[in-house]
């Protein structure tokens, strides 16, 4: 009798040891100010699968050096927790992911890449556990790749996919990461796919340039000017008094507008050919002629017309240009309309 009930709690004992474990990865969505802390995603979800298994998903914030037009990183605090039967036991795996996309103004390649720190666990010791961590998206060339597949407390890794992008085609990547955890010596696994917000645009505009690119709409990009000492004198004046418009910092952007008609009009009410122009000279305005606050639209107190030296003049539209091809600032797609918002630095 004695050896029975051994053996019987020995067998409820074997079949007791069952562990789950899922990670849950939010991201966050972007605000469109350049000083703002993006937020994330967050909530709570519970499952029972052969156990108990309980996840909580923190506030995720920017935490990487960089934050701009081609490179977003961001720290997702994570929470595992294993769950044991028999013996209760349960042991909370609390850590920081960071998640990285790297993009180029010149190809559609999109990189993800993955690294993890601050780990700490408390309660029962029941094993390091596992992940392993795919990403990519359904119009990505290939659709999914292992970025990482290792210890918790060391998994780190990167992957490079490609956005197939028509000309005169604008994409938005449903970039999606699906992460797989288990522990060593058990077979009971989880797994959840999370679709990331559209963070990333990628497009092979003819008004941008000959070669595709991708970019992160959210951030609003800046074009330096401050080379320039005649023009950027006026602009700084102009930027410093009214509502700043187009001043870094001042939630007040230039858009640009559709160019050819709208470009063509404004530069028309502001420097119209018939004025005369002093030898050397052309008549320069801001804002630009080639934004929707152009041809005398803003208040005067945010707007100039000016004489500055032609050669200036010439290089401050070569700037604009190459800044739109480079940093992909979209413009309006119809007469009137508002394409993508920009600053001008001085």
């Amino acid at each position: 009798m004695t050896r029975q009930l051994a053996s019987i709690k020995f067998f409820e004992k074997a079949i007791g040891w069952v562990a789950i474990i899922i990670v849950m990865l939010f991201l966050i969505s972007f605000s469109t100010a350049t000083s703002a802390t993006p937020e994330a995603f967050h909530g709570s979800f519970s499952t029972v699968q052969n156990g108990q298994v309980q996840i909580s998903i923190g506030r995720a914030g920017s935490s990487c050096p960089l934050y701009y037009r081609n490179h977003l990183c961001y720290r997702i605090p994570t929470e595992v927790v294993v769950a044991r039967f028999l013996p209760p036991a349960k042991e909370v795996w609390k850590l920081d992911l960071y998640l990285g996309i790297f993009l180029s103004p010149s190809s559609t390649n999109i990189g993800l890449s993955l690294s993890v720190s601050d780990i700490h666990s408390s309660g029962s010791s029941l094993g390091t556990p596992n992940l392993r961590i795919l990403g990519g998206c359904s119009t990505c060339s290939p659709s999914s790749q292992v970025i990482a597949n290792a210890s918790i407390t060391a998994i780190a890794g990167t992957v490079t996919t490609f956005v197939p992008v028509s000309f005169n085609q604008v994409v938005h990547p449903d970039l999606q990461l699906h992460t797989t955890s288990y522990l060593s010596g058990f077979s009971v696994s989880g797994s959840t796919s999370v679709s990331l917000p559209m963070v990333v645009r990628c497009d092979h505009l003819s008004q941008l340039g000959h070669y595709p690119g991708c970019v992160i709409p959210a951030f609003i990009p800046e074009v330096d000017l401050s080379g320039l000492p005649t023009i950027s004198k006026n602009i700084a004046q102009v930027q410093n008094r009214g509502s700043h418009l187009g001043q870094p910092g001042s939630g007040n952007p230039l858009y640009r507008n559709s160019g050819g008609a709208d470009k063509a009009y404004n530069r028309q009410i502001s420097c119209p050919k018939a004025l005369k122009r002093p030898t050397g000279y052309e008549c320069d305005e801001y804002p630009f002629a080639s934004t929707t606050m152009g041809g005398g639209k803003a208040a005067p107190a945010d707007r100039y017309v000016g004489w500055v030296p032609a050669a200036e003049n010439h290089l401050q539209g070569g700037l604009l240009s190459t800044f739109f091809s480079t940093d992909r600032v979209f413009p309006a797609f119809t007469y009137g309309g508002r394409g993508d918002p920009f600053y001008v630095y001085v």
